[in-house]
């Protein structure tokens, strides 16, 4: 099949892509709601000034778009500074599981032809940084390898841990997922929010989830505030990202909102995630003080409660899969101990010096930055197993 690649350089032509986009994205195998026409163009729009646009749009001979490199060019550093070809959405926003997006039936040519369009455009960049990328993706199993034949150095390391957990048919059978201890924690936490007249109340329309998003916010802040710290919501830009990405995404059915409620007043706010079989957390916010005399400070779990209602939902919805996104924090182990990992790939172009060094340096900082976690404190037991840093082979 004959297929022709042309690249998006404005901000207008972009916005005309919403329909065709999600209809690739959802016949293609990605399960990545992070790779939604709504979560990029408001991320474009709202962190794209300083970059230049670089959309690889795939077409057949009947002009149908069936690939998609959704890159920009950034400029880093200001030692050895580089031209990187980076995702959209790797800043800020902690976008997942990010990739080349294309029809099923014609995933190497596609990748052949977005490859050919970014050399196409060699002069304007140094090198390749595209990260969050799982180990089946498209770009370690077909980009990589054309990287490197065309002489390019390639390091693939470590990105994130990200924790999941697969989900029962029924509600009845989702306690079983969790360990003994855990499955009577939920149901004690439910029980007393309960008892008070807690009641968990899904945000339905695009405009109750919009102006929801300032509950969350202030949720958000008032449960870093305890810890001295700003939350992930200080930054006005990220705030109007999600303002303009929640409707969005919201008409896809992509969205999905959560208040716990007392006596009418929001005290936790889950922001979700849905696409294709997975619910994704994302973030949440909850007032640390309890909402009524009669429960305890120490009884009172609204993130645990709002979580198991928020699974419970998803179950009901049918859906096979709560993906609690990056971070091997410590709460993440108490719901699972599956996990995936994903990678960061950089490939230097040939006879870009200041770029190998850049490369070279990271790489020594990146080492220096392991001794010294090694020497300070002890490893941790709950750590997953496999390396943290370059992957095996690089």
């Amino acid at each position: 099949m004959n297929l022709a690649a042309t690249i998006c350089r404005t901000t207008q032509e972009f916005s005309l892509l919403a329909d065709e986009w999600d209809s690739l994205l959802e016949r293609s195998r990605s399960h990545s709601v992070f790779l939604s026409w709504g979560w990029l163009y408001a991320w474009w729009r709202q962190f794209g000034e300083g970059k230049d646009l670089m959309l690889v749009l795939v077409r057949d001979p009947a002009g149908r778009l069936v690939g998609i490199g959704p890159f920009c060019v950034l400029r880093r550093g200001r030692i050895f500074p580089v031209r990187a070809v980076s995702f959209l959405g790797t800043e800020w926003v902690s976008s997942e599981y990010l990739d080349v997006v294309a029809d099923p039936t014609m995933e190497e040519s596609i990748v052949t032809m977005v490859w050919q369009a970014l050399l196409a455009e060699g002069k304007t960049w140094d090198w390749l940084r595209l990260t969050d990328l799982l180990e089946s993706s498209l770009v370690l199993r077909h980009l990589k390898p054309l990287c490197e034949q065309a002489g390019f150095r390639t390091v693939t390391s470590g990105a994130q841990i990200c924790p999941y957990l697969t989900l029962p048919p029924t509600v009845e059978a989702l306690p079983k997922c969790f360990g003994p201890n855990m499955r009577g924690n939920i149901k004690r936490k439910i029980q007393k929010l309960h008892e008070i007249g807690v009641g968990i109340f899904p945000l339905e329309t695009a405009g109750e989830m919009t102006s929801g998003l300032q509950t969350l916010f202030d949720l958000h802040a008032k449960r870093w505030a305890t810890r001295r710290l700003p939350g992930n919501f200080w930054n006005p830009r990220v705030r109007d990202f999600h303002a303009e990405a929640v409707p969005a995404l919201a008409g896809r059915g992509r969205i999905r909102l959560f208040e716990l409620r007392a006596d009418g007043r929001p005290i936790a706010f889950q922001y979700a995630l849905r696409f294709k079989e997975a619910f994704s957390l994302y973030q949440v916010g909850f007032d640390p003080t309890s909402p009524d005399a009669r429960l305890k400070q120490t009884q009172y779990s609204p993130g645990v409660a709002l979580i198991g209602l928020c699974l419970q939902a998803a179950v009901r919805e049918g859906l096979r899969e709560a993906d609690f996104l990056r971070g091997w924090e410590g709460y993440k182990l108490e719901w699972t101990r599956e996990y995936r990992r994903t990678w960061s790939l950089t490939a230097v172009a040939p006879r870009r010096y200041h770029a190998g060094l850049r490369l070279k340096a990271e790489m020594l900082d990146r080492r220096l930055r392991d001794i010294a976690k090694k020497v300070i404190r002890r490893e941790r037991t709950d750590e997953p197993p496999g390396p943290s840093g370059s992957k095996p082979g690089n």
